[in-house]
């Protein structure tokens, strides 16, 4: 069985602890409803990053609001996300269309200049009878 992909990108650099929301928009630059979201980083040093799934509802924490990657490490409860290192990290979020995400939530462990290369877009299943009536030329 196929799958078809039409994928959409951004360049999104972070300096610092804060967490930065980022919304996922189609080239109209309306939000668009991913099941599929790719999250590499490319920076120095040995820290590490958090990407939230934030628009998912159980994402946030209890008080409502997503802690930077410098705050994960002790009692937070788990967050639907995941964690990379900065200078070879990648984050991938495969999802059902249940749960597709329109934006996320990025933060940094410590204040480091770090790109981070956002790959998104919908996943489908095509359709294996259509594929047999495409011409297959001569």
């Amino acid at each position: 069985m196929r799958e078809y992909f039409r994928p959409y990108t951004i360049v999104a650099q972070l300096a610092n602890t804060n967490v930065s929301s980022i919304t996922l928009t189609d080239s109209e630059d309306n939000a668009l409803l991913s099941n599929y979201v790719s999250v590499e980083a490319s920076g120095d040093g040995d820290a590490w990053f958090s990407v939230t799934a934030s628009s998912i509802s159980v994402a946030q924490a209890a008080n409502n609001s997503v802690p930077p990657a410098s705050a994960l490490l002790g009692d937070v409860s788990g967050l639907i996300g995941g964690i990379g290192k900065t200078n070879a990290g990648v984050v991938q979020f495969v999802l059902s269309d249940a749960d597709r995400i329109n934006k996320i939530d990025l933060s940094l462990s410590e204040n480091n200049t770090t790109n981070f290369f956002i790959t998104y877009g919908q996943i489908k299943t095509g359709n294996p009878l259509r594929d047999g009536e495409r011409p297959i030329g001569n």
